[in-house]
């Protein structure tokens, strides 16, 4: 990282004497940290975050950039793979665009994908099916607006 940084002119002479090998950030100063987190973030600010991920490729480096919402929709992986399937969701009148396998498998067929519930969309399974109230029961629980 600090050869990236000296590349730059960013590196102070301190980095580039810098014991790395005994370096420990658990007994490093605020000053040292300072020290190295100014050129750092000099540095990332050079690149946007596909090219500061080329770079890392590059030199072998580990280091990802900090995603957004966008950045992942967008990722060329994901889309390379069909990550994100379109569903259709008549709750909305539009597609939705939702998550696919995180995995493909020679043998798996994938499921239909769906949207998450709605809020209260599968009480009367959970409080009848599985807890195990009466009708009855759980009436009177929504009644008392307990449900």
């Amino acid at each position: 990282m600090v050869e990236w940084i000296a590349e730059h002119g960013l590196a102070s002479q301190a980095l580039l004497i810098k014991d790395w090998n005994s370096f420990g950030i658990e007994s490093s100063t605020q000053e040292e940290i300072d020290e190295i987190e100014a050129p750092t973030a000099k540095l990332f600010k050079l690149y946007t975050k596909a090219e500061f991920l080329e770079q890392a490729f590059k030199r072998e480096m580990l280091g990802y950039p900090v995603a957004n919402a966008r950045d992942i929709l967008e990722d060329r992986h994901l889309q390379d793979r069909d990550f994100w399937q379109d569903v259709d969701e008549a709750r909305f009148g539009i597609p939705v665009k939702l998550p696919g396998l995180f995995a493909r498998f020679s043998e798996a067929v994938p499921s239909g994908l769906v949207t998450a519930p709605d809020i209260g969309q599968h009480n009367r399974e959970i409080y009848e099916g599985e807890i195990g109230l009466s009708k009855e029961e759980l009436a009177r629980l929504v009644e008392e607006k307990i449900v």
